[in-house]
């Protein structure tokens, strides 16, 4: 059966799609120039009365001869709106904002880094714990880990002699001693 195209204008949020095309869009000047309706009348005969509606003969004869300089490789040309787009473009201001731009250096430098050594270095890929309080627990444990490292790595270059060493144990017992209280 011989499918022909009706088209509607559709409503998308807040805006009418034909309304975003630009006023010299090759299909928009095409349809200036040439009408196509005879091949409704040309092609009728190919198509059966029963059936699955096929693709109209218009779009098919649209789409064939410039597919390849359209869509390159692709199959289909896509394009993304979000009803939310209205916040998605205040929080893209809010970022490019002087003061996000700093908020943004800020925390690259202090917490991210951070973060990547404990995910990517210290084995803190997940939290196996059920609620809150243990992941709060599980992230001090991490940060304690963390900080030892950092001041192993300081007393390391500071002492030469052997004095240094005698800190860390203390360091390790104060430690256990105050997770025994909060466990």
């Amino acid at each position: 059966m011989q499918g022909k195209k009706e088209y509607q204008e559709k409503l998308f949020a807040h805006f009418q799609l034909s309304e975003r095309i630009p006023e010299n869009n090759f299909y928009r000047r095409l349809k200036e120039v040439l009408e196509l309706r005879f091949l409704y009348g040309l092609t009728e005969g190919y198509y059966g009365n029963s059936g699955q509606k096929s693709i109209d003969p218009v779009v098919f004869f649209k789409l064939c001869p410039l597919k390849s300089t359209c869509l390159g490789k692709v199959n289909e040309k896509q394009f993304s709106v979000t009803y939310y787009r209205a916040e998605y473009e205040r929080n893209i201001k809010r970022v490019n904002s002087q003061q996000g731009r700093y908020m943004k250096g800020k925390r690259q430098s202090t917490v991210e880094p951070v973060f990547g050594t404990l995910t990517q270095f210290m084995g803190l890929r997940k939290v196996n714990t059920i609620g809150l309080e243990q992941a709060n627990k599980v992230m001090h444990l991490s940060a304690i880990a963390y900080n030892l490292k950092k001041y192993l790595k300081f007393t390391e270059k500071r002492s030469k002699s052997g004095a240094g060493s005698f800190v860390l144990p203390r360091i390790a017992k104060n430690c256990s001693k105050h997770l025994k209280v909060h466990l």
